[in-house]
């Protein structure tokens, strides 16, 4: 499955954490289609099949990399191979991102903070 916008992942991993307090069935799709992921199908075939190329086959694989990494406790945070901790901001991917910097990275953190704060949890997604 290819996204049709090359930052998708950035705007569905982003909007599912905006919206971890909206008990709404329909979140992952909500934020599939908001993210311009062109089929839900196959993100949901993705994260739910077999194999190493699946959800749970790369998951595993994360597991078995922290490990060997000494990563102990979740969450911990590592970015270019660098350990961060425990969280992970925004600013922090913008920085580390080399390619064509989503919208969100081009808006001061204040800015897309008092958006957030304004909007309906379900519209998060569409700052």
């Amino acid at each position: 499955m290819k996204p049709t916008v090359a930052y998708a992942m950035f705007d569905y991993v982003e909007c599912n954490f905006g919206n971890l307090h909206v008990s709404d069935a329909d979140n992952n799709r909500l934020c599939a289609k908001n993210a311009s992921i062109s089929s839900y199908e196959d993100l949901w075939t993705c994260a739910t099949g077999y194999g190493p190329d699946s959800g749970p086959g790369m998951l595993l694989a994360s597991a078995q990399a922290a490990d060997a990494a000494g990563v102990h406790s979740a969450p911990t945070v590592m970015l270019n191979g660098k350990m961060l901790g425990h969280t992970l901001t925004l600013q922090q991917v913008c920085d580390a991102y080399t390619g064509t910097k989503p919208p969100g990275c081009n808006q001061p953190a204040a800015l897309l903070a008092s958006k957030a704060a304004a909007a309906d949890p379900k519209d998060v997604c569409m700052l």
